[in-house]
């Protein structure tokens, strides 16, 4: 049965289990929650208690808090050193936070927490209740809560201090070490755009698995070394493989994701130089073939931009700076006689400015096989002003940009 007692301050502690890990306990390290106890402790300084009594349980010679953490944070604050408190026994303690747990995630009205600390009671209530149980009280999917579930067991207490959705990303890629050092270590904006680029990343990995078995399956083994011959095409799919291949033709995984190159034995009166000049060219198709790919899935998502009215004030500094903007005689004439600066840039402009950074022959790659900074840093700037509008790289463009930007460097 609940008890009222007096208790001594000294002697409560937050609620843990048996792991250590605390329940129902704020990140009071944030200027937020601060500011929340600073203002429960002034509207307790007449009495130095709160209305509302905390509820302890007893753990030993000491108290553990079911309820009531900001409570005696406040009371600390004004230096009170005993207060009286509802002591539960274990069973009526446990069934208390469990609720107090549900209703923090339930309501979340209260006082709003932030997403980590949202997580956090996803997390805690999760340990007392089944999926769907945890969904119906956080108003989120049944999926959302086994994910969670699974992130714990890769990240453990670290958990406490990531988002649902950064653990429900760590759940889908908790088994690959990188994946993972990425998805804990980026900034919580990137998240999202982090998936994208690993789910992008997984399925290239997948169809250049696919792609060696179909090779293999044809009688064109997968090789590592192709020294000595000469190259006779480079394919991203089975169906573009040529049909009239020299016998002993193999293939190999090529410089850029998603392509493997086709080499046959050379005859011996060919020369080195029309060996590498082979390869260059099957190099170039492998660039063009990359960069239009990502090319065309920028138009995609300008079109998309277009239809929502999303701003294309990114792109202005590029539309400013053609030389071509007042081509008409008439417009170049106003603003020379009237002196007017600052004409507001249109929609087919922002096109314009965008289609000259979109378009290219071989990406950041000139025809003789350089990354120039001129390109590299065209491809850069095109990047970060689409980001700037929510744009989301894939992973063959998220490659090309850390070459592009590995060449340009910072702007000057």
């Amino acid at each position: 049965m609940p008890t009222i007692e007096t208790v001594s301050i000294d002697d409560v502690y937050p609620w843990e289990d048996e792991y250590g890990n605390q329940f129902l306990s704020r990140d009071y390290s944030t200027k937020e929650n601060q500011r929340y106890v600073e203002e429960l402790a002034r509207s307790m300084r007449a009495k130095g208690i709160p209305d509302e009594m905390v509820q302890l349980s007893r753990d030993g010679g000491i108290y553990r808090i079911v309820s009531g953490n900001s409570r005696v944070r406040a009371m600390r604050m004004l230096g009170t050193t005993r207060f009286p408190a509802i002591v539960l026994d274990d069973e009526e303690a446990e069934q208390a936070v469990r609720r107090a747990v549900e209703a923090t995630v339930r309501t979340n009205t209260k006082k709003k927490y932030e997403p980590t600390e949202l997580s956090g009671y996803v997390q805690q209530l999760a340990m007392f209740a089944d999926d769907q149980y945890v969904a119906d009280a956080a108003g989120i999917e049944p999926e959302q809560v086994a994910k969670i579930r699974r992130a714990r067991k890769v990240v453990g207490e670290d958990g406490d201090g990531y988002t649902i959705e950064r653990m429900c990303a760590i759940a889908e890629f908790g088994e690959d070490p990188e994946a993972l050092d990425r998805l804990t270590k980026c900034p919580e904006r990137e998240i999202s755009a982090t998936v994208g680029m690993l789910r992008s990343k997984r399925e290239r990995a997948e169809k250049e698995r696919g792609l060696a078995a179909e090779l293999e399956a044809m009688g064109i083994p997968v090789v590592a070394d192709v020294a000595g011959m000469r190259a006779v095409g480079i394919v991203s799919k089975a169906e573009n493989v040529p049909s009239d291949l020299p016998e002993g033709t193999v293939a190999t995984r090529h410089a850029v994701p998603g392509f493997m190159a086709l080499y046959a034995p050379a005859s011996a009166d060919v020369a080195d130089e029309e060996l590498r000049a082979q390869q260059a060219a099957a190099d170039r198709e492998a660039w063009r073939e990359q960069y239009a790919k990502g090319a065309e899935r920028r138009m995609r998502w300008m079109c998309v931009a277009i239809e929502e009215g999303k701003s294309m004030k990114a792109l202005d500094p590029f539309v400013l700076a053609r030389s071509q903007r007042f081509a008409d005689a008439s417009v170049r004439r106003f603003c020379e006689e009237t002196g007017i600066v600052g004409i507001p840039v249109g929609v087919c402009e922002s096109i314009a400015a965008f289609m000259e950074l979109n378009t290219s022959d071989y990406g950041i790659h000139a025809y003789d096989g350089g990354t120039p900074e001129r390109l590299c840093r065209k491809y850069r700037d095109l990047i970060e002003a689409l980001e700037t509008m929510g744009y989301e790289m894939d992973a063959d463009e998220a490659e090309l940009y850390e070459q592009a930007c590995a060449v340009a460097g910072e702007e000057q």
